[in-house]
C-alpha cells in the first residue's frame, strides 16, 4: 500500500473513533438528562369537591380519563407542581397554570364520569385518553388552545376561536352546532343534524356524512364535507 493511501485510511480511522467517542459522550450526556428530569417529576393527587364544569386556563396538558370515581392527579417537576392551581367552586373547576417551563410541562389526570361544560384558553392541550360517550356537553376554546376527543356523543355545542384547533374527526356527535372565528380550525364527525357558523378565516371540516347540514359561512371562511 503506497504511503499516502495509508496516511488516508490513518486519518479516516482517527476521524471514525472521534465521532464515535463524540456521539457516546452525547448519549451519555442525553440518557443523564432524561433521568434528572424523571427524577425530579413529582405525581400529586388533589382531594376536590364534585365538579361538573371545568373552566382551563395556562400551557398544561389535561388528560380526561371517563371513570364513575373522581379523580384528579397532576404530574410536573418539583419546581411547577405547585404552580398548577386547582380550585371547586360553584360545581366548577378551574385550572390554572402560570408556569412557563415549556421543556417539561404538566400533565393534569382528570378522572371523571361527565362533564357539562369544558372551556380551554392559554395554549391549553385537552385529550380524552380513551374513548368516552356522552349525552351532551359543551365545549369552548380559545388563544391557541388545542383538544383531540374520541368516542360519541348526542348533542354537542362547540365554540372555536382565537386560532385553537379542534380535533374531533374520531369523536361521533349525532347532533352539532359549531361556531368557528379568528383563525381557529375544527374537524368533526357528525352524524345526523350539523349546524355551522365559520367566521374570519376559520376552517371546519366535517365527517360522517350528516343527514341535515345547515352552513352559515363568511367568504374568508372555509368549511367542506369529507
Amino acid at each position: 500500500m503506497k504511503t499516502s493511501n495509508k496516511i488516508l485510511l490513518g486519518g479516516l480511522i482517527v476521524t471514525l473513533i472521534f465521532i464515535a467517542t463524540v456521539l457516546i459522550v452525547l448519549k451519555s450526556r442525553y440518557q443523564e438528562e432524561i433521568q434528572n428530569r424523571q427524577a425530579s417529576i413529582e405525581k400529586q393527587e388533589r382531594e376536590l369537591e364534585p365538579f361538573k364544569y371545568v373552566n382551563i386556563s395556562g400551557n398544561i396538558r389535561i388528560r380526561w380519563v371517563q371513570n364513575s370515581e373522581q379523580k384528579v392527579f397532576v404530574e410536573a417537576d418539583n419546581n411547577s407542581i405547585e404552580q398548577v392551581q386547582t380550585v371547586v367552586e360553584d360545581d366548577k373547576l378551574t385550572i390554572t397554570y402560570d408556569g412557563d417551563n415549556s421543556e417539561s410541562l404538566p400533565v393534569l389526570y382528570l378522572h371523571r364520569d361527565t362533564l357539562r361544560q369544558i372551556f380551554l384558553q392559554g395554549k391549553c392541550n385537552f385529550k380524552t385518553e380513551h374513548e368516552i360517550s356522552l349525552d351532551q356537553i359543551q365545549l369552548t376554546m380559545e388563544d391557541e388552545s388545542r383538544a383531540i376527543l374520541k368516542g360519541k356523543s348526542n348533542n354537542v355545542v362547540i365554540q372555536c376561536g382565537g386560532e385553537s384547533s379542534l380535533y374531533a374527526n374520531e369523536f361521533e356527535i349525532t347532533d352539532c352546532n359549531i361556531h368557528t372565528t379568528d383563525k381557529s380550525s375544527a374537524k368533526i364527525k357528525v352524524t345526523d343534524y350539523l349546524y355551522i357558523k365559520a367566521e374570519n378565516e376559520s376552517s371546519v371540516l366535517y365527517y360522517g356524512k350528516p343527514e341535515n347540514v345547515n352552513i352559515n359561512s363568511s367568504k374568508e371562511a372555509t368549511t367542506r364535507g369529507i
